[in-house]
């Protein structure tokens, strides 16, 4: 590690809730357009955005990591931060 300018703490690993923020909102409506006749909607809206610090290995685990594929060349620990969108509506 010392080669490489890093120490122990530059792989402190981060662990908990991911944090997340996610809001929808719907609808649903009927439109009389005569005594026999309706115009019927419904939808929605959704999102949700994350972050999540992933798992990873640390430097002195050597047999349980492929470094070809995940080399430890970060300070930063690997994320994921989704941001799902998804929409729905039917007349």
């Amino acid at each position: 590690m010392a080669k490489r300018g890093l120490t122990r703490g530059d792989f402190v690993s981060r662990i908990g809730q991911a944090q997340t923020r996610g809001g929808a909102l719907f609808f649903n409506s009927a439109i009389p357009l005569s005594e026999n006749a309706e115009v019927y909607a419904f939808g929605g809206l959704n999102y949700r955005n994350g972050e999540s610090a992933a798992f990873r290995r640390q430097p002195a685990q050597l047999t349980q990591n492929i470094s070809e594929i995940y080399p430890f060349v970060s300070k930063e620990p690997p994320y994921a931060e989704p941001h799902v969108r998804w929409y729905s509506r039917f007349a």
